[in-house]
């Protein structure tokens, strides 16, 4: 994967910084997506400074396709785009799975950990990449993490 840089002059006013996502010389987030992202790694730099971290929370999010509204490159597109969103806010990933290829239906399940002030970022881009797909909704379980 690319490197990704936050800040990069803007094209279209170069006196001027702008908060923009690019890889390269290629834009790839809109600027309300910026600005999450931005929040986000702003809420990450104030960590550190002597307060104890919140528990992490497990989420677990479940897409399908079981009414078979898309085609199966469609279904394909879905799952790689909702496995990258996730991945790109996820502290860590611990499971990502699929039904059986035989199965009537098409479902995939993910099992992360995120950080609390991730979640509002998390449910935003999952919801943006299932509206895109005309999904009606997407199946998100947010629990805390606890070691027993």
């Amino acid at each position: 994967m690319s490197e990704k840089q936050l800040f990069k002059i803007s094209p279209w006013n170069p006196g001027e910084l702008s908060l923009q996502i690019w890889e390269g010389d290629k834009f790839v987030m809109t600027y309300a997506e910026a600005q999450a992202v931005g929040e986000a790694l702003l809420i990450a730099t104030r960590r550190g400074q002597g307060k104890e971290e919140p528990p992490m929370k497990t989420v677990t999010i479940q897409i399908g396709n079981s009414d078979d509204k898309l085609t199966q490159k469609e279904w394909s597109s879905f799952c790689h785009l909702t496995h990258e969103a996730i991945f790109n806010i996820a502290h860590k990933v611990h499971f990502r799975g699929f039904a059986d290829g035989d199965a009537p239906w098409q479902n995939a399940c993910w099992v992360i950990e995120v950080h609390p002030d991730y979640l509002r970022i998390l449910f935003q881009e999952v919801g943006r990449v299932g509206r895109s797909f005309h999904q009606d909704a997407i199946a998100i379980a947010v629990g805390e993490t606890r070691m027993a």
